[in-house]
């Protein structure tokens, strides 16, 4: 069942997100929680840079895919 979209998300429950994974919106698929974020920098310290890189690419690329496709569909 949806929230109100007044709410924060309209899609989160008591029990997560309601979305399948595969169809929740980008922005949601990379988040990490504090908890996740936490056990990322004690567990795996050195993957921890190489992850943040890899996110910091995929954002800029997703930018420019995004630009591109303005540019495409504008009138």
């Amino acid at each position: 069942m949806l929230q109100s979209l007044e709410a924060v998300c309209r899609y989160l429950t008591d029990t997560g997100c309601s979305l399948p994974r595969v169809a929740r919106p980008w922005i949601c698929t990379w988040y990490l929680c504090p908890v996740q974020a936490e056990l990322l920098r004690t567990r795996l310290p050195r993957q921890e840079r190489r992850i943040a890189e890899a996110w910091q690419e995929i954002k800029a690329s997703r930018k420019r895919m995004e630009r591109a496709f303005i540019e495409a569909v504008r009138p």
